[in-house]
């Protein structure tokens, strides 16, 4: 699944559009790694904030389901990020996704 993100980056997204950790990601996936090892390879940038750009994505396809969100945005963050750089992109989704359905932002940030 996190390999499908990968084909469809080297696809449709040209290489100059990234950045930081997505970029060292995608030149990893280019030399034919495969996700997982593409977020980390040499890749300095894996715990950063980047993934969490896409969030957003998520959360907004997945209204009222934060779980689903958080999962999707999880496997997304995967192939370029590493643990926080991941949890900040499932967080982010989850908080949109709830946003959807509740407009008490105390409730969304501590549920």
């Amino acid at each position: 699944m996190p390999n499908d993100v990968f084909e469809a980056w080297l696809s449709w997204i040209p290489i100059f559009s990234t950045c930081t950790a997505d970029r060292v990601a995608y030149k990893n996936a280019a030399m034919g790694m495969l996700a997982l090892e593409t977020a980390s390879y040499f890749n300095p940038y894996r715990k950063w904030i980047g993934a969490q750009i896409g969030g957003d994505f998520f959360g907004y396809i997945n209204p009222a389901n934060p779980e689903k969100a958080a999962e999707m945005a999880g496997r997304d963050a995967s192939v370029s990020h590493v643990k926080n750089g991941i949890y900040g992109e499932m967080l982010v989704a989850a908080m949109i996704s709830a946003a959807c359905v509740c407009d008490n932002v105390k409730m969304i940030i501590e549920d």
